[in-house]
């Protein structure tokens, strides 16, 4: 019976973590790389936000293709490719000062979100590491595709907490 109530107990607090830490997809995409920082009851969160975009242009087979490639980071602006299959790949680079593990998740929102792969995802990370981020177009339709990529940065207030989770 004891052991039925600490199930319980555990799953409520989950449930709590969970419903604590969620807040609502964007709606308006940013226009410049920015950073929010917000906390709730067990976590100090930091979201990095990126502009991205993409024209994909139809190749007609005739003539030389002009495509365009754009490295400003403080956005992720894909250029002008093919939208009959082409491959961009950008790259974010993480530092991290703090010594604490903390846990990382990319997220990308607008109608660019089905172009969009990362490398790596929903990780514990800790030091330094670059992320790819690839844009496919196999088979879209030519025209604009833009929202937004979010890195968002989870840190636990408690140390136990942390140890809980695995980071």
């Amino acid at each position: 019976m004891k052991g039925t109530k600490l199930i319980i107990i555990l799953i409520l607090v989950g449930a709590v973590i969970a419903a604590a830490s969620t807040r609502p997809d964007p709606t308006i995409f940013t226009e410049k790389k920015e950073t929010e920082t917000y906390s709730d009851l067990f976590f100090i969160y930091s979201v990095t936000r990126y502009p991205a975009s993409v024209e994909a242009v139809h190749f007609s087979g005739a003539g030389t293709p002009t495509i365009g490639i754009n490295l400003d980071t403080s956005e992720l602006n894909f250029g002008v490719v093919f939208a009959e299959g082409s491959s961009v790949r950008r790259n974010i680079n993480l530092t991290s000062k703090d010594e604490k593990s903390s846990k990382v998740k990319l997220k990308a929102y607008g109608n660019i979100k089905p172009l969009i792969s990362f490398s790596d995802n929903d990780f514990v990370f800790g030091g330094k590491r670059g992320i790819d981020v690839t844009l496919r177009t196999d088979g879209v339709a030519p025209g604009n595709y833009s929202g937004e990529i979010d890195v968002i940065v989870q840190r636990s207030k408690y140390d136990f907490l942390a140890r809980i989770l695995g980071y």
